[in-house]
């Protein structure tokens, strides 16, 4: 009998099934995204400028929701685009910035 109070408890305590996934998309089901088509889509455009601006100093999360802020500015033929995130994360998701090598180990490493 107290093998399967172990086993239960093995059980209760395996993580669930989803968990740490994070679904991005440009815009809600059921509406249409916007392309530019020199420049590529807004939801792109907005994302990619947001992570080289301020990735290393706001969580993931708040980066998305202020790339569905800048997105939803825009206006397309007077469309309007708004897109979402759906987060099973269980912690905090933050990208730390590179250390920027020394010229010395550049050197160093190219002529090894």
């Amino acid at each position: 009998m107290s093998s399967e109070v172990v086993e239960e408890a093995a059980i209760l305590c395996t993580p669930p099934a989803g968990e740490d996934f994070l679904m991005c998309y440009c815009v809600s089901e059921g509406f249409v995204s916007f392309r530019n088509p020199s420049n590529g889509s807004f939801y792109i455009q907005d994302l990619c400028e947001t992570l080289q601006e301020q990735a290393s100093t706001l969580e993931f999360t708040e980066l998305l929701t202020l790339v569905n802020l800048k997105v939803s500015r825009r206006c397309a033929a007077n469309n309007k685009q708004m897109p979402c995130f759906t987060s099973m994360l269980t912690k905090k998701l933050y990208f730390k910035p590179k250390k920027e090598r020394s010229i010395i180990s550049v050197i160093f490493h190219i002529q090894e």
